[in-house]
């Protein structure tokens, strides 16, 4: 069966926060220890780093576990916005080939669309700045109630566009994508170049190490499916 749709995720495999992330977190953590005249420890970003792709309430739990749930909506709150801020400054990154390589898959016949944990200011942030919102679609967002991971996602996109599971395929760098494509019955395509580790990856069915190689991948997919039946 042919590949109709590609779901990408965003942190790690088409932008990278590395290079503002622990500035967004600098700021929203010195602002909370101004506001409960606290000293709390300001993260690393190589902290920050080891947990995306997580969703962010999960995050914030493994980096300030000694918070209360308040206090850390007050530090979401203010991370996100200063990521938000960062981002209109033009400090995140669009990984290299990733515009161009969208052109050629669009230009190819596939629908794209995007399963990220990420929060819907910043996804739309990201989106809007670097004008890729035409190509992707409205964002759909975790809501903690029949959204709860990216797996719920990509069985919705499934949902919407009346796919099967073998005409979507998931593309992303972190565990997290590779057990949403396992719950959505889909296949999954792993990163290298991202945030994540070459372990989290063994359950790819490909492995590419710049995106500007996944159109070739799709195809042979495409092709060793057309050879198997």
């Amino acid at each position: 069966m042919m590949i109709k749709t590609i779901v990408c995720d965003m942190d790690g495999t088409l932008f990278s926060s590395e290079n503002m992330v622990g500035e967004a977190y600098a700021r929203a953590v010195r602002a909370f220890n101004r506001e409960f005249s606290r000293r709390m420890r300001i993260p690393t970003t190589e902290v920050i780093m080891r947990e995306i792709g997580r969703p962010v309430e999960e995050i914030l739990k493994i980096i300030f576990p000694q918070l209360k749930d308040s206090e850390r909506a007050f530090i979401r709150t203010l991370s996100r916005k200063y990521l938000v801020d960062l981002i209109k400054e033009d400090k995140g990154l669009v990984y290299p080939s990733v515009k161009e390589t969208i052109a050629i898959l669009k230009q190819m016949g596939y629908n794209l669309k995007l399963a990220s944990n990420g929060g819907t200011a910043y996804i739309n942030a990201i989106l809007d700045h670097y004008h890729l919102s035409p190509i992707f679609g409205p964002f759909i967002p975790l809501n903690n109630e029949n959204l709860k991971d990216k797996g719920d996602v990509l069985n919705l996109h499934k949902s919407i566009l009346g796919l099967m599971a073998d005409e979507m395929v998931m593309v992303g760098d972190r565990l997290q994508d590779a057990q949403a494509a396992e719950k959505a019955g889909c296949r999954f395509i792993g990163v290298t170049y991202g945030h994540g580790t070459i372990r989290e990856l063994k359950s790819a069915v490909k492995i590419i190490r710049s995106f500007h190689e996944l159109p070739n991948a799709i195809v042979t997919l495409e092709k060793e499916t057309i050879v198997k039946v």
